[in-house]
């Protein structure tokens, strides 16, 4: 590992070496040397004396930036959080010391520069912007890890951010749930007028509360899953039209709520006849041809 070259002895016996190094030295692996020089003169008995030098093996920039894991990073952050939001840091890191240890962060593509944030001496990972999970639910980008000092290193890590979703969207009444519907007053009580189908944009069980709000006059009752039915008879006499206001609910927190307005028209018993007979006459009709 070491060895010792004579440069020169002079007349009084004293001579001078070199400590010299007799194989290539990896920092990264053994940073520091012992070696000990024994000196022995030519008498009877020889007298010797030891030199203990230590050996510092200076570094050169031969390791490039390492990422602790090869798996990609993973981020997440809550929806509708400000600008600034922090999200992590990343770390890599550099068996090098000094300035060849140096290491200095960036995000690619630059694109993501519109979403997000990195301090290139901390690492630390921050929003530039505030998020809607339900216009952008994740994003996909890369950190590069970059030694500046020559000849220059640089390591790449795949990373990922999850938008975390917030209960901010109110339920929707769906097209396919009428707006107008025709009973009649002679329907039994239990009987279902329509049904209010609901959903919403965010996250979780599409699970929803009904409620009555006003209208109806006591005669419809809604069902946990958005049935309308009777409670009550009908008379069309009293009452030939029905405006309820029906609310609907989310099962999140905070909960978001909306308004539905269901017109609710009665029909006669003497329309049903006549629509009854009307169907038995077209069909002895059919039969007579």
């Amino acid at each position: 590992m070491f060895g010792l070259q004579l440069i020169s002895q002079m007349k009084t016996g004293d001579c001078i070496y070199h400590l010299l190094a007799l194989q290539t030295f990896d920092r990264e692996a053994v940073a520091r040397h012992t070696v000990t020089v024994r000196c022995s003169d030519q008498g009877q008995p020889a007298q010797h004396r030891e030199l203990v030098i230590r050996v510092e093996v200076d570094d050169v920039n031969d390791s490039p930036p390492v990422w602790p894991s090869s798996a990609p990073m993973s981020l997440a952050v809550l929806e509708n959080q400000p600008t600034g939001a922090p999200l992590g840091f990343a770390r890599a890191e550099d068996a090098d010391v000094g300035p060849n240890a140096v290491i200095e962060y960036r995000l690619e593509p630059p694109e993501i520069l519109a979403d997000l944030a990195i301090d290139p001496a901390s690492g630390q990972l921050t929003t530039a912007r505030s998020f809607d999970r339900e216009t952008q639910a994740s994003l996909s980008f890369r950190v590069v890890a970059v030694n500046p000092a020559p000849p220059g290193f640089s390591a790449t890590a795949e990373a990922s951010l999850r938008i975390l979703d917030e209960n901010d969207n109110q339920p929707i009444v769906t097209e396919d749930t009428p707006r107008t519907v025709t009973v009649s007053e002679g329907a039994p009580v239990g009987t279902v007028v329509t049904r209010i189908n609901a959903t919403d944009a965010d996250e979780g069980p599409q699970r929803f509360r009904f409620t009555i709000k006003s209208g109806g006059g006591g005669k419809f009752v809604v069902r946990n899953n958005g049935e309308i039915a009777l409670s009550g008879q009908l008379d069309r006499e009293l009452t030939a039209e029905h405006q309820l206001l029906i609310g609907v609910a989310d099962s999140g927190v905070p909960s978001q709520r909306t308004e539905f307005r269901l017109n609710v028209l009665v029909g006669t018993l003497t329309t049903r006849r006549q629509d009854l007979s009307s169907r038995r006459l077209r069909g002895l009709a059919r039969h007579i041809r």
